[in-house]
């Protein structure tokens, strides 16, 4: 399909949404954009993939590299589309309570507000200000051990 720029009427358009991703992963954008869009999904239960859905209810989960349930996955939801309605417009609400984008920040900077208020023996904390955005690295035990987090504008 290349780039788009109709992604929430292509998504509209769909009946089910299916993402076998076989490796853990950040959760994808892609699967927030089609439950917002109504649509119920069907995803591998890897890390990322999993937090973005509640299992039976706003989806179906399924084996890596397991083809035969996702055949199965994607026939019980094409058959049965009620259950697949009832999926999508529950995927919809949890998008809407709990990955809103706002609530995703505040719920970032909640634990980076949590790391900074760490002892000075266990972290040292270093803090680099690039115009409105701030790098903030937290070295633990001085080990090679280091998270950084870039945030913008959680300040106002």
């Amino acid at each position: 399909l290349g780039n788009r720029k109709d992604m929430p009427e292509l998504l509209s358009s769909a009946l089910i949404f299916v993402l076998p991703s076989y490796y853990a992963e950040g959760v994808p954008k892609v699967i927030l954009e089609a439950s917002a869009s109504g649509i119920a999904i069907i995803t591998t239960d890897v890390p990322g993939c999993r937090d973005a859905i509640i299992p039976g209810e706003t989806g179906l989960l399924v084996s890596t590299r397991d083809v035969s349930s996702l055949v199965d996955a994607m026939v019980k939801l094409l058959e049965n589309r009620m259950l697949s309605n009832q999926m999508g417009k529950k995927g919809r609400v949890l998008m809407k309570s709990e990955f809103r984008d706002s609530d995703v920040v505040f719920r970032h900077y909640e634990i980076y507000q949590h790391l900074c208020r760490w002892k000075s023996n266990i972290a040292d904390r270093y803090f680099i200000w690039y115009n409105d955005i701030v790098l903030m690295m937290i070295i633990i035990n001085n080990s090679e051990n280091i998270l950084a987090f870039i945030f913008r504008n959680v300040w106002e």
